[in-house]
């Protein structure tokens, strides 16, 4: 099964204690999940 590319996956965010997340879901759904939290100036895409 082909997955999608990182620069390709849709952005997607969730809001948390009025705070919002932005998050890329890449990979397989059978597969165990990893949360990376990046520094204040990281960014989904460059």
């Amino acid at each position: 099964m082909a997955q999608t590319p990182f620069v390709n996956a849709a952005n997607q965010s969730i809001l948390v204690g009025g705070t919002a997340y932005a998050y890329r879901n890449l990979g397989p759904k059978s597969a165990v999940p990893l949360i990376l939290l990046n520094h204040w100036g990281a960014e989904l895409h460059h």
